[in-house]
């Protein structure tokens, strides 16, 4: 019946709805070819069409590679801008001539490639050297246009600040003293006594104007807080003036040695009516006054220690004979029982004690 249909209603190359323009013939059963006709004049529902996939598969996979390149590349082609901070280098100043004054030590830029060569830069990559050979001795403005820097793969498009001004001045250079700057206070009891810097100068180098107004150097904060004894450490010396000043040492790598003195903080006391004693007296010997006041003064942990016993207050009288008139001797007062003897002084409020010696004899024990 479909072949008679065919045969009926269809030319010999009739196209079919697969665009195909094969002939139908009688009894062919493909529904792409031979499609199914109805009743005169009305055209009946096509057979399902099966599509292979699986034919032509290598140049359906070129096709998609090759699309995907293009993208690739057409995105890849794209400019961006990108911003940089990166640190300004000055070179060519004749010799015996620096930069005086504020002078700004970096720029910003802003560049401009694809975006792939874009990720890749750094501000190291950067060429920020700026030549000041053909610049005079005094106020200078510099300006920094795009073509100034270089940055590879890319292209520089603004640079901020658009104008630099320049103050170029003789290099001049000076010596000065170094002064210690010392922070805290020792713990409680003990005191800063004094402190030594050597070598106690340095010479300092930078502009002519700027090195005029360094007074001194100093060596940085130094902590005393925890001292309880004297220090020494080596230190770099700093001059002084405003930060960021062009001002520096003509050795950039001396340092200079700080002796600190910390001693315990001195403690005087008073020891009353201590008994004076007569020391080799072969008669006997009366003593006015027969006791005297002691002071003692020194580090505040051993004099605290002190009492009555730790003294001892004597009169020499070894070799004096009996006569009608009192000697006058000076009383030698000794520290007993007491360590480190020698961080202590001791006074006697009597310069001289009045001895009359007698005509009776010692008897020698």
């Amino acid at each position: 019946m479909l072949a008679g249909w065919c045969e009926g209603w269809m030319p010999s190359r009739w196209p079919t709805r697969c665009g195909s323009a094969w002939p139908c013939a009688v009894g062919d059963s493909n529904p792409c070819r031979c499609p199914r006709w109805g009743p005169p004049g009305r055209v009946m529902e096509a057979a399902s069409v099966r599509l292979d996939f699986r034919k032509n598969l290598s140049l359906k996979a070129l096709a998609l590679l090759l699309a995907l390149f293009v993208w690739v590349f057409t995105t890849g082609e794209i400019q961006r801008v990108k911003d940089l901070t990166v640190p300004l280098q000055f070179t060519g100043l004749p010799r015996g001539m620096v930069l005086s004054g504020e002078v700004p030590d970096r720029v910003s830029l802003r560049i401009q490639a694809p975006e792939p060569i874009l990720q890749r830069i750094s501000a190291d990559q950067v060429d920020v050297h700026l030549d000041l050979s053909q610049l005079p001795a005094g106020d200078q403005v510099l300006t920094l246009t795009p073509d100034r820097f270089r940055v590879s793969g890319a292209q520089v498009i603004r640079v901020t600040p658009r104008v630099l001004p320049l103050r170029i001045v003789p290099q001049a250079e000076k010596e000065v003293a170094v002064v210690p700057r010392l922070e805290g206070k020792p713990p409680e009891g003990f005191e800063v006594v004094d402190y030594r810097v050597e070598p106690s100068t340095v010479v300092v180098v930078g502009p002519e104007d700027a090195v005029r107004e360094v007074r001194r150097a100093t060596t940085g904060s130094i902590p005393v807080g925890g001292l309880i004894a004297s220090s020494e450490l080596r230190v770099h010396p700093i001059p002084e003036g405003s930060t960021g000043s062009p001002v520096h040492l003509r050795d950039p790598d001396s340092t200079v040695l700080v002796r600190i003195g910390v001693r315990e903080r001195p403690l005087e006391r008073s020891f009353k009516d201590v008994p004076v004693r007569a020391r080799g007296a072969a008669y006997e010997a009366r003593l006015r006054p027969e006791a005297i006041n002691v002071r003692v003064s020194g580090p505040t942990s051993l004099v605290a220690a002190l009492d009555r016993g730790n003294l001892l207050v004597e009169v020499d009288l070894e070799g004096l004979r009996p006569r009608e008139r009192d000697y006058r001797l000076p009383p030698r007062v000794r520290l007993v029982g007491v360590s480190r003897e020698r961080e202590l002084e001791v006074l006697s409020a009597s310069r001289t004690v009045a001895v009359r010696i007698g005509t009776v004899a010692q008897e020698k024990p």
